[in-house]
């Protein structure tokens, strides 16, 4: 839960930075008539409405399992992920349609230094933004706040692409702007369909990050009274985990100690982490 609240922050703080840049590259677009900006603006706007989608995701996700939802209500921050990429592919077709249009009429831009200001501060803004939600989702193990990282970190290239196109068009070579626009729309429709990947794997519970495999496994395997185990699986459903193992005892425990080694076993695995909803250990006799 705790997890959950420091999500919703991080979430809270990206919208308030991608409404910022949504306003300022917008103004600055209608203000220059840079249709580069414009198409940046229609992107960052994107960047809003994932971040609502993203709040919403994991509000949903902190619900406590029911009788009709027995594992609770985690797969909704992978529903919401993939809803999210779908809208970054929608936005991406939308630029490329704009960028295509340029290439058939000569949109000058005007007041460049304005241009040139709005172009800076959106890289300044989503290296910062990348940066934080990069953290922020290592440290929570978020997929949500991962997949909004990553679109935060093309905004500076992106950025630093319409520095350029503006560059080319003040020097005359005006047909530039649609190219660049051409090539955000490329970019934002490889970060889409990445997205989509990773979300769609989420939904057909794939398995963790390697790491906590191979950290189950040693602590299963340091337990000195386990005499083998197999068939660990794990699965993701958002932010949550779901796991399971069969492990082999010595036929000398009673039921009762054999019980007492898996709840050690699971406790400790809940102890080191804290996104395991549950862990369950069947136990066998060793033959």
């Amino acid at each position: 839960m705790i997890k959950q609240k420091k999500a919703e922050k991080a979430i809270i703080i990206s919208s308030g930075v991608s409404f910022f840049l949504f306003a300022l590259k917008l103004i600055a677009g209608l203000l220059t008539n840079g249709i580069v900006l414009i198409s940046e603006a229609l992107d960052s706007f994107t960047d809003l409405l994932s971040m609502i989608g993203s709040f919403i995701g994991i509000r949903i996700s902190k619900r406590k399992p029911n009788k009709e939802f027995n594992y609770g209500f985690g797969k909704a921050e992978n529903i919401v992920s993939f809803l999210i990429s779908i809208l970054i592919i929608a936005a991406a077709i939308n630029i490329g349609k704009m960028g295509y249009d340029s290439f058939f009429s000569i949109v000058l831009i005007e007041n460049s230094f304005l241009a040139y200001l709005a172009g800076f501060s959106s890289m300044v803004a989503s290296a910062f933004l990348s940066y934080y939600l990069y953290i922020k989702s290592h440290e929570l193990g978020n997929e949500l706040l991962f997949i909004n990282s990553r679109e935060r970190l093309a905004d500076v290239f992106r950025g630093f692409i319409v520095i350029v196109s503006i560059y080319f068009h003040d020097s005359g070579i005006f047909y530039v702007q649609g190219i660049v626009t051409i090539v955000i729309c490329l970019a934002v429709l490889f970060i889409g369909l990445n997205s989509l990947v990773i979300s769609t794997k989420g939904l057909m519970d794939s398995s963790p990050d390697k790491k906590i495999i191979e950290r189950i496994n040693k602590i299963i395997e340091n337990n000195p009274k386990v005499a083998g185990f197999h068939d660990l699986r794990l699965k993701k459903s958002g932010s949550y985990i779901f796991g399971d193992v069969e492990i082999h005892v010595n036929k000398k425990y009673s039921l009762k100690e054999a019980h007492s080694i898996a709840d050690d076993i699971e406790k400790n695995i809940k102890k080191e982490f804290c996104e395991i909803a549950s862990f369950i250990i069947h136990v066998e006799p060793n033959e």
